[in-house]
């Protein structure tokens, strides 16, 4: 396995950790508002791990292209 290969794979691991835990905080924010009556505005949570899955696919765009071009010359 080389470099690349083991950065990218460490890379979408932890991507789908922090989503899970965003996720587990939005359950819970949604568990708080559903048995309190108070507003959490768990559905704005969506938005970290929307925004954190443009990120990470555009670095592993970046290091994708960069292996790309690495390769042909």
């Amino acid at each position: 396995m080389s470099a690349a290969a083991l950065s990218q794979l460490l890379l979408l691991y932890s991507w789908f950790v922090l989503a899970a835990l965003l996720t587990f905080l939005l359950l819970v924010a949604r568990f708080y508002q559903k048995f309190s009556g108070e507003r959490t505005y768990y559905k704005l949570y969506i938005v970290p791990i929307l925004l954190y899955g443009a990120a990470r696919f555009a670095t592993l765009s970046l290091i994708a292209s960069a292996a790309i071009c690495g390769a042909t010359y």
